[in-house]
């Protein structure tokens, strides 16, 4: 039976992604090309690291949909109709169309639309790990409660775990990332409740640089 164009697509995407995560790790390590200052350290700057969101997370892709730990090809969808007690691809009923539709958009799309942006409004750029955090918690409860390595978490234990601890360092550490003014006007808007003028002109104040 021939194969519809998503069949194909699910099985091409990750490695397409893969090719493009190569790219962009050359260009991160190998250039100064990603980085907002290039004098300055890679790993306190945040356009390199809004970019390095989107390497790892491409890297990530390969592992869930190219090939995991133990060989197993494309095996993510499977993973996820066995969690909800579906039968296993081609019979399960969510068509590869979702992943794709989840995946491609988001990290092909959303990823380095939002580190291009990272150069004038920090948090926009930073916000993707938000994302690699939430898949970080759902690779390693399973593997905490026992249920062995699925695919995907060998690289979140590799990158989304250090470099999650690097980000959380990095923007709230000594030494932290310039959000050039962010973090006041947040703590601003976090007191909207109790200091709503104070909020109000964080608003009227802030101007992107």
């Amino acid at each position: 039976m021939d194969k519809s164009w998503t069949e194909v697509a699910i099985v091409l995407f990750p490695w397409i992604g893969g090719g493009a995560a190569i790219v962009f790790l050359f260009l991160l390590f190998g250039t100064r090309f990603l980085q907002s200052e290039p004098g300055s350290s890679r790993w306190h700057d945040r356009v390199w690291l809004s970019w390095l969101a989107t390497a790892i997370y491409l890297l990530h892709n390969v592992e869930e949909y190219g090939i995991d730990v133990f060989g197993r090809m494309t095996q993510f969808p499977a993973e996820i109709c066995s969690v909800l007690n579906l039968p296993g691809p081609p019979d399960c009923p969510i068509p590869a169309a979702y992943f794709l539709s989840v995946n491609i958009p988001l990290i092909w799309v959303v990823a380095p639309i939002a580190a291009l942006l990272s150069r004038r409004h920090p948090l926009v750029g930073l916000a993707f790990y938000g994302v690699i955090f939430v898949n970080l918690f759902f690779h390693i409860m399973p593997l905490l409660a026992g249920a062995g390595f699925g695919p995907g978490t060998l690289t979140a234990l590799v990158l989304f775990v250090p470099i999650s601890a690097w980000i959380i360092h990095a923007c709230f550490g000594t030494g932290a990332v310039e959000l050039q003014g962010s973090g006041a006007h947040l703590r601003q808007w976090r007191d909207l409740p109790h200091h709503p003028d104070g909020a109000i002109d964080a608003l009227h104040q802030w101007q992107p640089r």
